[in-house]
């Protein structure tokens, strides 16, 4: 094999592999918020979080955090979740989802950190609509 097509096989390999991950951790959070599990939700969230929901607007460390949102789940009754906008620029990504619940619908607003290894969770954002 030529060293022209050695690089390109590598290069392809990691484009491959860097949005096989990036699908994985957005499916992760789909998962989460759709089972109404903060656990799932909660592994891919930073060590800090930025929590909002009327009234509520609190900077709270990721274990608040994960508790906030089960407390949430737990009043709410989850049911489904779905993205509905996916962008992302540089190091951050952004996401709209409506969730589903026995109580009504939310949008959800989720603001993401994104490295070369990871995808984290900075700012949850929850809104009745």
């Amino acid at each position: 094999m030529t060293k022209p097509r050695i690089i390109f096989t590598i290069v392809m390999f990691l484009a491959f592999a860097c949005k096989t991950y990036s699908q994985g951790s957005v499916s992760m959070i789909e998962k989460g918020f759709s089972s109404g599990d903060e656990y799932v939700v909660g592994k891919n969230m930073a060590e800090r979080v930025f929590y909002v929901i009327y009234p509520t607007r609190k900077m709270l460390p990721k274990d608040g955090a994960v508790k906030m949102l089960g407390e949430f789940f737990a009043e709410k009754q989850t049911r489904n979740f779905s993205v509905v906008h996916d962008s992302r620029q540089d190091n951050v990504r952004y996401i709209i989802g409506t969730l589903t619940t026995a109580k009504g619908e939310y949008r959800i607003h989720l603001l993401l950190n994104v490295s070369d290894t990871k995808e984290e969770i900075t700012q949850i954002r929850i809104e009745s609509l």
